[in-house]
């Protein structure tokens, strides 16, 4: 569940939790006490949201009404609860347990690491889209330092949903347009601070290699989210409108696909065309996450390169060719049909630095330098 859908279920089970309580089912008198450790992800006015350790990618997390919390207790992100209840838990989405006995710190949020002065170079597009440089250089624009010592740099992540470039002129981008702010551990990102920008941005051609952005449609915060949403999905055929806002509303979660893919693969080419001794980054009080060498595979001489973005609409036929063979240690491929990271398939596009690469069911845009 994409994190608007999430949040207002959380807002109704809000409204609804005194209706609930009048016309839930009596928890048995034999039933058993079970318990439960999990994290605490969300907090709200009245109540928090937590997760299992073991359940973080996969369930959308339980509410707990903070009356059950200890007395004098300020609750974190973070911070870790031992949850004793009976009567299991109603399988609404997120979760509620039938009856809560007792809730418990158990674990205090790691301590947040605060930026300092570091050594990582300002963010600089270098691959092979000139639509996504003129977008990142606008994302980053104002983005230089702001309040944050030197060397912590914003990184753009755009996940990019839908481009309309039939007026050179103004030409139509759908997206999510993510930044966050990192800082160093050693060798981990570690992220400060950003989020998701949901939009439209338009942007001129003024050369066959070169845009610029001349406007920015961000969409309002709480209630206005969604109905702007659904105003921006109006540029759009109405046949296309509600698979657009589907799209919106699937890439506000930073741990969750399409958002998480982009915002690897991004971090992945920031590391690689600095040069920098990094191998994980990492959310504050979540696990790190492996980096890896930037997607590529080699077809007619020349190497593509995972531009981090997907294809949403079908595409036609079969794939066109396989990349059979793969490098050692992510190594850049030197001959045809070589990838570096796996087997895969590809197909061709309109366009000769375009080719699609399937990986794990999705299609994903490859890209090498125009001619």
């Amino acid at each position: 569940m994409n994190k608007y859908r999430k949040n207002l279920l959380i807002v109704l089970l809000i409204l609804a939790l005194p209706v609930l309580a009048g016309c839930t089912k009596a928890v048995p008198a034999d039933a058993q006490e079970q318990t439960m450790q999990a994290v605490i992800t969300q907090i709200w006015e009245d109540l928090v949201v937590v997760k299992p350790p073991e359940e973080q990618n996969e369930a959308e997390g339980y509410v707990v009404g903070k009356e059950y919390l200890p007395e004098d207790y300020s609750p974190t992100v973070g911070d870790t609860l031992e949850i004793t209840y009976r009567g299991g838990i109603m399988e609404t989405d997120p979760g509620q347990f039938m009856e809560i006995r007792t809730v418990t710190l158990v674990e205090e949020a790691p301590e947040i690491l605060e930026a300092a002065e570091g050594d990582l170079p300002d963010y600089e597009y270098k691959g092979n889209v000139p639509l996504l440089k003129a977008i990142c250089s606008y994302m980053t624009r104002d983005k230089t330092q702001g309040d944050y010592p030197e060397g912590n740099p914003w990184i753009p992540a755009p996940v990019i949903l839908k481009v309309d470039d039939s007026d050179p002129s103004d030409i139509r981008v759908w997206g999510n347009f993510w930044g966050l702010r990192y800082t160093r551990d050693g060798k981990t990102l570690i992220e400060l601070g950003g989020g998701e920008a949901p939009g439209l941005m338009h942007l001129s051609q003024t050369s066959p290699s070169e845009y610029e952005v001349t406007e920015f449609e961000t969409v309002g915060d709480g209630t206005l989210y969604y109905e702007d949403l659904k105003k921006l999905c109006e540029g759009v055929e109405e046949d296309e409108q509600e698979s657009l806002l589907d799209l919106f509303m699937a890439s506000n979660g930073a741990n969750e696909d399409p958002a998480r893919y982009t915002i690897k693969t991004f971090l992945e080419q920031y590391v690689e065309w600095n040069g920098l001794e990094i191998e994980n980054y990492q959310e504050q009080g979540w696990d790190p996450v492996k980096l890896e060498p930037v997607k590529k595979v080699m077809m007619n001489g020349k190497i593509y390169e995972d531009t981090g973005e997907f294809l949403y609409s079908a595409r036609c036929g079969n794939m066109d060719f396989s990349f059979d063979t793969v490098t050692e240690n992510g190594a850049d491929p030197t001959e045809d049909g070589q990838s570096n990271f796996g087997k895969c398939s590809g197909q061709r596009t309109d366009r000769d630095e375009w080719i699609l690469i399937e990986i794990d069911g999705a299609d994903h845009l490859f890209a090498c330098p125009a001619e």
